[in-house]
C-alpha cells in the first residue's frame, strides 16, 4: 500500500470511527454449557469477542411490510472498526445502545462478515433472531 494510499485509508477509517454512535457485544458460544436439571436444558458457555462502537442499521425486507418501521426488519447491517478482526459468522450479535432506541435489545447471528476495498471498516450481516424477545 502506497503512502497516499495508507493516509486515505487511515481518513476513512477515521471518518467511519465517527459515524459508529451505537455500542453492540458480539459473543460466541464456546460449549455446550452447563445442565440444568431443574429445567433439563444447558446454559451456553460465551466469550465476548467484540464490544464496543458500531453504526447499526436495518436492511433486507420488512417482515410486515403494513408496520415498514425499524423493528420490522429482519436483517441488520452493522459496521465495526477493522480492528475487530475476531468476529466470524455464526457469532451473537446484541445491539447495547442505538441512536434509535427501537433497536436497543436485538439479537441476530452474524451470517457475513465482509471489510471495504481500503480495509477500513467491517461489516457485519446479521440475521435477527425473532425468536429471542427483542423486536
Amino acid at each position: 500500500m502506497t503512502t497516499q494510499t495508507s493516509k486515505a485509508a487511515a481518513w476513512f477509517a477515521a471518518v467511519w470511527q465517527s459515524r459508529m454512535v451505537d455500542t453492540v457485544t458480539v459473543d460466541r458460544t464456546t460449549s455446550r454449557g452447563t445442565l440444568d436439571t431443574a429445567t433439563m436444558t444447558y446454559t451456553p458457555t460465551t466469550t465476548v469477542v467484540y464490544q464496543g462502537a458500531a453504526l447499526v442499521r436495518p436492511a433486507g425486507r420488512p417482515v410486515d411490510r403494513e408496520l415498514l418501521d425499524l423493528r420490522s426488519f429482519d436483517r441488520l447491517i452493522v459496521h465495526i472498526p477493522t480492528t475487530a478482526t475476531a468476529v466470524q459468522v455464526g457469532d451473537r450479535v446484541k445491539v447495547d445502545t442505538s441512536a434509535d432506541g427501537r433497536l436497543v435489545g436485538t439479537v441476530g447471528v452474524v451470517r457475513a462478515v465482509e471489510t471495504d476495498g481500503l480495509v477500513t471498516v467491517r461489516r457485519l450481516h446479521v440475521e435477527v433472531d425473532r425468536g429471542s424477545g427483542a423486536v
